[in-house]
């Protein structure tokens, strides 16, 4: 992660201690280690996850996002400082088992809402081989795309006669 010279001057130290917490799909928060590191920190985290690929978690990774929030440990409290969304869509759409990027984080502080306070870099892997489960999902979803499509023309022609 690295964060601007903006939020080092906000968090009031030049080597604060910070966290992040990830939440993903129905799963408990999962919270990093403390970490000092000025305004280059590697929190060096890995979060797992045993998913059941159906078409609930099929449907989140295509449309949901996954919150990552930062956090500065301030004693034996903490204050939020930022946040970013992750996108899983490129999992579906390229049927990729495996995805890298970079988000921005968006300072939560009322006075500086929607500042950039850094930016999270982050990789995803999928370890089960999903891929048929991606195209039959994408194909599911086409088919209820015509449907609807189908079902709206019929209502219309209704309505006219």
């Amino acid at each position: 992660m690295v964060l601007t010279e903006e939020a080092i001057h906000m968090m009031k130290e030049n080597d604060p201690s910070t966290f992040c917490t990830i939440e993903f799909y129905e799963y408990e928060l999962q919270t990093t280690p403390i970490v000092k590191g000025g305004p280059r920190v590697d929190y060096n985290f890995t979060s797992q996850y045993i998913v059941r690929v159906d078409d609930f978690f099929l449907h989140y990774l295509q449309k949901e996002t996954s919150t990552i929030e930062l956090h500065q440990a301030i004693g034996t409290d903490y204050e939020t400082r930022a946040a970013c969304q992750l996108s899983f869509r490129d999992l579906i759409d390229k049927q990729s088992s495996r995805i890298h990027g970079s988000a921005r984080l968006l300072c939560t502080n009322s006075s500086n809402v929607g500042m950039t306070f850094g930016t999270v870099e982050y990789w995803v892997r999928l370890i089960v081989p999903v891929e048929e489960a991606f195209r039959q999902y994408k194909q599911k979803a086409k088919a209820l795309g015509y449907y609807a499509t189908n079902l709206k023309v019929s209502n219309i022609i209704k309505d006219k006669q």
